[in-house]
């Protein structure tokens, strides 16, 4: 994930290093992942952190912005919109 050149000490992150970002930072220990469907639940991952807030992370591969729909367990319906070759994170905090 990150790269040191040993004769200059220079330091490099690989793109791995931030998509491991988009997963360590919002998603919290004790967090339980939860299954999703739909044509997104292939490129997608989601998580319920212990204080109920809602983890998605998602990657749009494709080569133009693309909208997600997003119903929530309780009907509410989101639009997002996923740039271009793109790995996106996002937190939906209950109400």
């Amino acid at each position: 994930m990150i790269t040191v050149d040993p004769d200059t000490t220079k330091v490099t992150r690989n793109p791995e290093y931030y998509v491991m970002k988009h997963f360590a930072h919002p998603i919290v220990p004790g967090a339980r992942r939860v299954g999703l469907s739909g044509a997104w639940s292939g490129k997608s991952v989601a998580f319920r952190n212990p204080d109920n807030s809602l983890v998605i992370v998602i990657n749009n591969p494709f080569q133009d912005r693309r909208d997600l729909y997003l119903t929530l367990e309780e009907g509410q319906t989101l639009r997002i919109e996923l740039e271009a070759d793109s790995f996106n994170s996002m937190v939906i905090q209950p109400e």
